[in-house]
């Protein structure tokens, strides 16, 4: 028999309990290590869908390539695929994968999910053919746009198919008629290599047809499609006639870019549509009035349609219309339309004539695009105050330019291309104007100041009669863009602070520019016309030969070319009036000799280019006058024994210098030349016609500055006057 005290008996309890305990403890723990989640996922195992189906979304994972997705959380590592990225269920079955743009790769297999509805896999990089989703009959959207399918479509039987997107792939061959698909309202094949005919599409549910940017051939069939709101066929090779839709739902027309020809339907039955856009056909007949109240788009462009415009009274709604690019065949004129909501107006490149209306209904139009026409008459000084781009280029309108006071949002101005005449306005109420563009026409006279056009981004006025300099532009600190090529221009550019603009395209060619200031430039212009310029020569020496005749010397300028000649002129007093003395044969001329001049006055000579007009330069220009230079005609009196020289003083010089030597050959600086100064207008050789062994010979020169000792050049070191004089005569 056991004899255990109480004390011990308790001491043993309390020994047995605390084992207890920690055998609990540790079989809870080794509970838990046995039910921790799978590392990879056991189909056999999952309750929350059937097996098949998760046995199915690991299939789809591997084609896939599913290692390399940008999301795959959960994939293959739970039992729970219920909570894998982009998988969602619905008791107890795989209800939607939505997995669009997640760098899916591979072949798509025909999924076995049988309660699937919807199957996003947008913006991927699958490849291969389309399956025919047999095994997914409940299937409502199908998002397969955007990857890299090849093959045909394949003819599917998914009655409850609502959306179909196979947009944007490489799909190939003819369409299916899409028999088995009798629910779908979306379908979008657009962006594909589809040809082929269109079929009729048996279904009466379609809402949006698409199947433009595909190579469909064949006409266009009239379509018993009741609830059809929006059909686009455009960017194929359609052909034949457009039929006169009876689509009473349809709200978005577009049949751009095709070959479609025939006169333009009315679309009488279409009563709800918006949009129309047939741009880019071979369309032609008439415009019909169109009785389509709803239309807030046109675009007929780009056809051959025919004259006159109609009014489009019954357009009340209309934001956009364009009718250009029709040519010879759309002729009349413009019409004063009355669409008060009309945004965009583009009737360019057409043959309408006439005058232009004021369009004074149009209240809230932002553009308006009149160009390439045979537009005449003046120019209405547009009233419409949400006027934001106005281009009449290319027409014959032959008036002078309107401030446009009250078009004070207008950004882009294009008036080139026309008779426009007289000044160009200010445009003082254009604060806002950007863009400007007055090129080829006859507008002259000088430029304004655009004094609060800090806007101003691109300035063309090329091919004009603008003469005078340019106005002060430094402060256009926008200005990118500067042409005024082809006018009568001239001056120093420096004064118009064009060189501290931001300009980086110039075009400043044939005009009268000072030729130094334009180099002042050079690191701030493409001054590549510097070599243009009808300026007048430099480096200019006059030279006496004799008392009645002067022999001229220069540089001659780098334009040399499209004709023209170097004119001389001669006053006698400085800064003119100047009278000609004759002209070169060409500007590469670079001597001449001018005569008619009387002994023993100073003359001051000038030099000025002339260019003829030629080819684009309707303009014949002429330079301004060079620099003055000197030429002392020195008078020559004998008497008795002694030569006296005279003069006309020159306000230029202070002084001058009379230097003779028996050397026919001397300079200044040679030695025995004799060198006398005077502050008269005569000096007088004493005794020299006694001095029977010499001939003397004479220059003379004028001295600036006394202080300084600065004189000019020596005015006969080129033959300007020579006197060899011999004893007694």
């Amino acid at each position: 028999m056991l004899n255990i005290s109480n004390g011990r008996v308790r001491t043993f309890i309390i020994v047995i309990a605390l084992l207890s305990m920690a055998l609990a403890l540790s079989g809870a723990f080794a509970v838990r290590a046995v039910w921790a989640a799978p590392s990879t996922t056991d189909c056999s195992s999952v309750t929350e869908i059937p097996v098949a189906e998760c046995n199915e979304l690991v299939a789809f994972y591997d084609d896939a390539g599913g290692n390399n997705w940008t999301n795959n959380n959960g994939w293959k590592q739970t039992n729970t695929p219920c909570s894998w990225y982009g998988v969602y269920c619905e008791s107890g079955h795989v209800h939607t994968l939505d997995l669009p743009n997640n760098n899916l790769d591979g072949s798509l297999r025909d999924v076995n999910l049988p309660e699937l509805t919807r199957l996003n896999l947008g913006s991927n990089h699958l490849a291969g053919n389309i399956p025919n989703f047999s095994h997914t009959l409940h299937l409502k959207t199908l998002y397969l746009y955007s990857n890299q399918f090849t093959g045909t479509i394949p003819n599917f039987s998914l009655s409850e198919l609502e959306r179909l997107y196979l947009e944007d792939n490489q799909l190939s061959g003819s369409l299916p008629f899409f028999s088995g698909i009798p629910n779908v309202q979306f379908l979008y094949l657009y962006s594909n290599q589809l040809t082929g005919s269109i079929p009729a599409f048996p279904t009466q549910n379609l809402l949006e047809l698409n199947l433009s940017q595909n190579q469909l051939s064949s006409s266009i069939p009239s379509f018993d499609l009741p609830k059809l709101q929006k059909m686009d066929l455009s960017e194929n090779n359609l052909n034949g006639e457009i039929p006169d839709f009876d689509l009473p739902e349809l709200v978005e027309l577009y049949l751009a870019v095709n070959h479609l020809q025939g006169p333009l339907p009315a679309f009488s039955h279409l009563s709800k549509l918006q949009d129309i856009n047939i741009f880019s056909n071979d369309v032609d007949g008439t415009i019909p009035n169109f009785l389509l109240y709803q239309l807030l788009h046109l675009d007929l462009s780009y056809n051959q349609l025919s004259g006159p415009l109609p009014n489009l009274i019954n357009l009340s709604h209309l934001q956009d219309l364009d009718i250009s690019d029709n040519g010879a065949n759309l002729t009349g004129s413009i019409p004063d339309f009355v669409l008060p909501d009309l945004v965009h107006l583009d009737l360019s490149h057409n043959a309408l004539g006439g005058s232009l209306p004021g369009f004074t209904s149009l209240n809230d139009l932002e553009t308006m695009d009149l160009s390439y026409n045979q537009l005449q008459g003046p120019l209405p000084d547009y009233s419409n105050a949400n006027l934001d781009e106005l281009n009449l280029s290319h027409n014959q309108l032959n008036t002078t330019i309107p401030d446009f006071s009250h078009i004070t949002m207008l950004r882009s101005l294009d008036i080139s291309y026309n008779q426009m005449v007289g000044s160009i306005p200010p445009f003082t109420y254009l604060s806002d104007l950007q863009t400007l563009d007055l090129s080829h026409n006859y507008l002259g006279n000088t430029i304004p100041d655009f004094a609060n056009k800090a806007n101003f981004q691109s300035i063309d006025l090329s091919y004009n009669r603008l003469e005078g300099a340019l106005p002060w532009m430094a402060n256009f600190s926008s200005l990118t863009t500067l042409s005024v090529a082809y006018n009568q221009l001239g001056g120093d550019l420096g004064a118009s602070g064009v060189c501290s603009t931001p300009l980086v395209t110039t075009d400043f060619a044939y005009n009268k520019f000072d030729i130094a200031s334009i180099d002042a430039c050079v690191d701030n212009l493409d001054a590549d016309w510097k070599d243009t310029q009808t300026a007048p020569p430099s480096n200019i020496h006059p030279s006496a030969i004799s008392g009645k005749k002067i022999d001229l010397t220069w540089d001659a300028i780098p334009y040399t070319w499209d004709g023209g000649f170097y004119e001389a002129f001669a006053s006698t007093t400085a800064g003119g009036p100047y009278t000609s003395k004759g002209n070169t044969g060409s500007k590469s001329d670079t001597a001449m000799a001018i005569s008619g001049f009387t002994p023993g006055n100073t003359y001051y000579i000038v030099m000025n280019t002339f260019t003829p007009a030629h080819d684009d330069q309707q303009n014949a220009l002429t330079s301004s006058y060079s620099d003055e230079h000197i030429a002392m005609m020195v008078a020559i009196d004998t008497n008795g024994n002694d030569v006296t020289l005279s003069w006309t003083p020159a306000s230029a010089f202070e002084q001058y210098e009379v230097l003779y030597s028996a050397d026919p050959y001397f300079q200044p600086t040679d030695a025995g030349v004799t060198s006398v100064t005077t502050s008269s207008d005569h000096w007088t050789h004493y005794g020299v016609a006694s001095d029977a062994a010499h001939n003397y010979f004479y220059l003379m020169r004028g001295i600036y500055s006394i202080f300084a000792n600065t004189k000019s050049n020596v005015f006969n070191r080129t033959g300007e006057f020579t006197f060899a004089l011999t004893p007694g005569s």
